[in-house]
């Protein structure tokens, strides 16, 4: 049934005498070519709409997939920071470096590499603040974070939703 022109209202010789001939049914060949056009063009509209919907959700598939992939890599690495040896306890809110020693063995402390100048033994991997989810922030990132925080406790502190325009 696909690409056929259906007409409406066809000849029915019982309304002969009701309906006349002439106004039922279309007078030109051209009628019917301009409505098989106008058919395949609307064909042609509903495909190009459904193909760039498909194109949306692909790319947010892609950017999901993206964001899973960092989801999983910041995992991994706030896992190996949680098993880092540590002679300490580790308290949220403190900043702790990351190390690694000539034996492969990866550590944290308290102590900065400026904190040992020029004489830092081991390998430094990075700086990270514990928070109090236990999750870790790289240290060039505190900044953001704790933006975005103040931003969320705007918003909570509000009895509104609409506030989240006043906000940002």
């Amino acid at each position: 049934m696909e690409n056929q022109v259906v007409l409406s209202g066809t000849f029915n010789r019982e309304q002969a005498n009701l309906v006349e001939n002439s106004n039922v049914q279309p007078n030109y060949t051209s009628d019917l070519i301009a409505l098989a056009q106008q058919i395949q063009n609307a064909d042609k509209s509903v495909q190009s709409n459904v193909t760039n919907k498909l194109n949306i959700i692909i790319e947010q598939i892609q950017f999901l997939q993206e964001q899973a992939r960092g989801i999983l890599e910041k995992a991994k690495l706030e896992k190996e920071l949680h098993q880092a040896a540590c002679n300490i306890l580790k308290r949220p809110g403190t900043v702790y470096y990351y190390y690694k020693r000539d034996s492969g063995q990866k550590y944290l402390t308290i102590m900065s590499p400026s904190d040992w100048g020029k004489t830092c033994p081991h390998e430094f991997l990075g700086a990270y603040r514990l928070e109090y989810d236990n999750s870790w922030v790289p240290i060039d990132q505190l900044k953001q974070v704790d933006e975005r925080k103040a931003i969320i406790q705007q918003v909570m502190s509000r009895p509104a939703i609409a506030s989240i325009k006043d906000v940002l």
